[in-house]
């Protein structure tokens, strides 16, 4: 029991990375939204995407840390940056509007965004979610049960029958007598 707490539990450095990373992500992020030159932005930009790939790296995916900093952060930022340097966009320009009433239609379109967003992480996190506690339920019933011989098993066999399934498996109901295939 003591090992599966243990593959849950967060450690001292870990908590930390990520709270002090975490708020330098977010302020790069806040930064990338308000800054008033384009190159600060892009810069803001590509330091939140470093701090992201060292989120990868600390958990362990090196292949996604190493892409994120070589392919996001080093090439498309960038060439981004070095575009906006080249073309020399001011101040002034960004704050001509082009299109009439863009700004209360992103406005508009943000809140909704953020509505449904809110509204889909509290329907995930307060609705009680049946699929996975069932399949909890089966995992540590088939880790319970012996395990069989390598020769014996094959990947070919049908499934086994609902005397031999957990009781609660919804396809082992009185009138079912095989996997509904869901």
């Amino acid at each position: 029991m003591s090992a599966q707490l243990a593959a849950y539990s967060t450690s001292t450095g870990e908590a930390f990375q990520f709270w002090v990373l975490g708020t330098v992500a977010v302020i790069g992020a806040l930064c990338t939204v308000f800054m008033k030159r384009a190159v600060h932005s892009a810069l803001c930009l590509a330091g939140t995407m470093i701090i992201l790939a060292v989120f990868y790296l600390a958990n362990g995916a090196y292949f996604l840390g190493v892409v994120q900093i070589v392919v996001y952060t080093g090439a498309i930022m960038m060439l981004f940056l070095f575009v906006v340097m080249l073309v020399g966009v001011t101040a002034a320009d960004s704050l001509t509007e082009t299109i009439k009433g863009q700004r209360w239609l992103a406005l508009v379109c943000g809140l909704g965004f953020g509505i449904l967003l809110v509204a889909g992480i509290g329907n995930a996190s307060l609705t009680e979610f049946g699929g996975l506690a069932e399949a909890t339920r089966a995992a540590m019933w088939r880790a319970s049960r012996p395990s069989s011989s390598p020769s014996t098993s094959s990947p070919s066999r049908s499934p086994a029958p609902c005397s031999s399934r957990p009781p609660s498996a919804p396809w082992c109901s009185p009138t079912a007598s095989a996997p509904s295939g869901r």
